[in-house]
């Protein structure tokens, strides 16, 4: 009966998502990730040593750009490919829940185990709150966390039964790849203290020390995570991230009863308003759903496993409220693992009393059996309109905008999409809606700009003055925000004035001093000019943010050298070399420079 229920599980959530299989990547987030992301066009030593080096952009991911790594050398950039293996990625996970789900429920409730663990998966596999993660190329990264997450769950429990050594050790393995998929699962060693007090087991020294590495790892990619968010910490309050934390953990369950009007973006207004009701009552919320918990704990309950397992799995979308510049309290791909609490915790409350009342009244179990195949079909053709608007990025994005017309976000990102088809009339459409809602958006400005630069009017140097002179209220500048200053100062030194162009130049470097690409360009200008003391200074600062970018260390090889700091020009080539050995004539001035302090030593 179990394998008959797997395999029927596996056959509804396929059919349920296999119109995503005829999607193409879209222009939002899966060309920074897969299809322009260098790292993942080229399979060698090189690209998987920058996968586990940087991060992409803020996130470190190495094994989620590694599947794409594989995807892309061994079927090229075939969209199909990477929507399938997110779909069997799902379908794994789904088989995951039913055991742990089934696990779990044993020591609880065994004569309900079966359709409490058949209910959680179901409602896990085909619920529309878990379509932007299935459906989405893009957010593999949380996916393939979550199956991890899930399969790392899996072996501890059987670890906790067989008390076999290699499960416990398995299990330790797999959760190092799930946070190398994506960290947001870094409080998995939390959730197996819960599974302990959930099945009764004391919570003594012996079961916390079997957590250490678990722990140990969530540390180390905890620090590693924090350290690409730095910006976007320092960008929110503590009170604005605390209500904005709440009215995200509001989010899911209501979506949950009610899954209607899902999208890729949650937009949150500013200011973020402490007496505003639409963030108040969530705190309220947030508040009883943890007393709950905390009253529940007492009975080590499936109340207290569910809600706890949902709240501490959601910490780390905490900190992700930034989205290039806005701000979003909710993103439904964020709580693929944290989901399950809930779905357990309902099954766990519901199941029974379902089938008390179909054996108390007979009468009952067509109404029930009908009711449940009708919600189950409804969430099924929510979840199958949903993988529809990953068709591509015009639909996607025009989905989010029939739900949130004032979407500057969306605006923008429509506008580029397509501009990138070259229908510029209908981008500076888009971007020309968004600054009306918000005249303070630079990077719509510049790209607005843009559109008139390419198409000859003299309205470009008005645009991207307007977006150095509209800096967002909220934040800081972003990176991209800064273009506007560089192509600003290309218009102006092809009229002549070189010295407004070198200050255009110097004020964007001022304005973005944390960033690579200012001093990069300012380097490049030093370079042009033969200035090569400056040109190394800001070449030296710009390596010193991003190591691996092999032009600037060529750059700043060559301006070391011409400057006489050979040794420093010699560990910049050899750096050069170690990232690409066939980079311009990298090798050959690295082995004429050994020559050259060979001879001189």
């Amino acid at each position: 009966m179990t394998r008959r229920a797997l395999w029927i599980l596996a056959i509804v959530t396929f059919l349920t998502y296999a119109p995503s299989l005829g999607n193409d990547f879209v222009t939002y987030d899966d060309d920074l990730l897969v299809y322009q992301n260098p790292n993942v066009l080229e399979f060698s030593p090189q690209t998987i040593a920058a996968v586990f080096t940087t991060y992409d952009p803020e996130l470190y991911v190495p094994i989620t750009l590694v599947s794409y790594q594989l995807e892309s050398v061994l079927f090229g950039l075939n969209p199909f490919i990477f929507h399938l293996t997110n779909l069997l990625l799902h379908i794994g996970s789904v088989i995951l829940v039913f055991w742990i789900a089934f696990k779990l429920a044993m020591y609880r409730s065994r004569q309900h185990a079966f359709w409490i663990a058949l209910t959680t998966s179901a409602l896990f596999a085909i619920h529309p709150i878990n379509a932007e993660a299935v459906a989405w190329i893009a957010a593999r990264k949380d996916i393939l966390s979550g199956f991890l997450f899930f399969a790392s769950f899996a072996l501890y429990l059987k670890f906790s039964e067989s008390s076999k050594r290699r499960d416990y050790i398995m299990s330790i393995i797999v959760f190092a790849l799930a946070l190398g998929a994506k960290v947001s699962v870094v409080f998995l060693p939390f959730v197996l203290i819960f599974t302990d007090l959930f099945i009764g087991k004391e919570l003594n020294l012996k079961n916390l020390k079997e957590k250490s590495p678990f722990f140990l790892l969530s540390l180390i990619f905890g620090i590693i995570a924090l350290l690409g968010k730095q910006t976007q910490l320092a960008s929110l309050t503590l009170v604005e991230q605390i209500l904005l934390s709440a009215k995200g953990v509001s989010f899911y369950p209501w979506k949950l009863v009610w899954p209607t009007e899902l999208s890729i973006f949650h937009p949150q207004s500013y200011p973020i308003d402490a007496t505003s009701l639409d963030l108040v009552a969530p705190f309220i919320l947030l508040i009883l759903l943890i007393v709950i918990a905390l009253i529940s704990l007492k009975r080590r309950g499936a109340f207290f496993f569910g809600i706890a397992t949902f709240l501490v799995m959601l910490v780390p979308t905490f900190a992700t409220f930034w989205k290039n510049g806005f701000v979003y309290f909710a993103s439904e791909r964020y709580a693929y693992s944290a989901l399950f609490g809930i779905f357990f915790l309902l099954s766990f409350v519901c199941v029974p009393l379902i089938i008390r009342l179909i054996g108390k009244r007979t009468k009952m179990e067509v109404p029930i059996m009908a009711g449940g195949l009708l919600l189950g079909l409804f969430l099924a053709f929510e979840s199958v309109a949903l993988a529809h608007t990953f068709e591509n990025g015009e639909t996607l994005l025009r989905h989010a905008l029939t739900l949130n017309p004032d979407s500057t976000h969306a605006l923008n990102n429509l506008g580029t999409t397509l501009y990138q088809d070259d229908r510029l009339d209908e981008a500076l459409e888009m971007y020309n809606r968004a600054l009306a809602i918000d005249p303070l958006l630079p990077q719509v400005h510049t790209n607005r700009g843009l559109i008139l630069f390419k198409q000859g009017k003299i309205e470009a140097e008005e645009a991207f003055r307007s977006a150095i002179e509209s800096p967002p209220l909220y934040r800081g500048l972003l990176e991209d925000e800064l273009q506007c200053y560089f192509l600003l100062s290309q218009i102006i030194e092809e009229r002549g004035n070189r010295s407004e162009a070198m200050i255009l130049l110097k004020q964007a470097r001022d304005a973005g001093p944390q960033y690579f690409t200012p001093h990069y360009n300012l380097g490049i200008r030093y370079q042009g000019l033969g200035q090569n003391e400056q040109a190394y200074e800001e070449f030296a600062e710009a390596v010193s943010i991003n190591s691996r970018d092999i032009d600037a260390q060529y750059r700043l090889a060559a301006v070391a050298a011409e400057t006489g700091r050979l040794d420093e020009a010699l560990i910049a080539l050899k750096k050069v070399v170690r990232i690409d050995p066939d980079y311009g004539k990298a090798k050959e001035h690295l082995e004429n420079l050994e020559r050259m302090l060979q001879v001189r030593s």
